[in-house]
């Protein structure tokens, strides 16, 4: 990452703060991904899910 890559940030409004917790966001779910991913997780059916919005 170099400072050029920060100016569209910038340009919207982000400071230093706004820019380290959105990268802090992305760096947590890619993590999580990758530890999902190694260890095999599968994601329990719909039906296991509860009563939603959809299915109240």
């Amino acid at each position: 990452m170099t400072a050029g890559d920060l100016a569209p940030l910038r340009a919207a409004g982000f400071d230093d703060r706004a820019t380290h917790d959105a990268c802090s966001v992305a760096a947590y779910f890619a993590f999580a991904n990758r530890m999902i991913a190694g260890l095999g997780v599968e994601l329990e059916p719909p039906e296991r899910w509860g009563p939603g919005p959809e299915r109240a």
